[in-house]
Order: C-alpha cells, then sequence, then structure tokens
C-alpha cells in the first residue's frame, strides 16, 4: 500500500543519489544562464539577443531536467554529464 495513494517506487539509494545530483547539475545550468541574464541586463545596451538564446538554453534545461526518469539510469547518468559541461560552458561564455 502506498503512501497517501501516491506510487511506490524501487529506487535503491545509488539511484536517488544519481537522479538527485542529475538534478542539481541541472540547478547550475539554470543559476549559471540566470546569472548572464542578470548580468547582460544590467548593462546600458544590453544585448536583446544573447538575453532570448540564454533564456532558451535555460528553459530547454528546465525542460530536459524536469523530464528525467529516475528508473533509466543511463539517461540520467548522461543528462548530469551534459548538464556539468554545459554549467561550464554557460558560466565561461
Amino acid at each position: 500500500m502506498s503512501l497517501f495513494g501516491l506510487p511506490s517506487f524501487l529506487w535503491d539509494s545509488t539511484q536517488v543519489a544519481s537522479y538527485e545530483a542529475a538534478l542539481e547539475a541541472g540547478h547550475a545550468v539554470v543559476g549559471a544562464y540566470s546569472a548572464r541574464i542578470a548580468d547582460e541586463r544590467k548593462k546600458a545596451d544590453p544585448d536583446l539577443l544573447k538575453i532570448q538564446q540564454w533564456r532558451a538554453g535555460c528553459l530547454a534545461v528546465i525542460a530536459e531536467r524536469d523530464a528525467l526518469n529516475p528508473s533509466d539510469p543511463e539517461a540520467i547518468r548522461a543528462a548530469r554529464v551534459r548538464f556539468s559541461e554545459l554549467a561550464v560552458q554557460v558560466r565561461e561564455g
């Protein structure tokens, strides 16, 4: 029987930790994009195309992050690697 009618899942602690790490890596990308956008907006003549591109990238990462399935370890691993690399790329510009 599940708690409060919620479905029960059979994830082990390794799967949960990997899933959480992938989510955190996704959060890091969103944070990096948000920082770039905020810095650009502070400029006297912000580049609206850059802001638009960064917003689109941010929204794409949010959608990908939110679609992750904790039961798919390969997708979780790939997302964690991709998000980690992307966060560095966005930060470094």
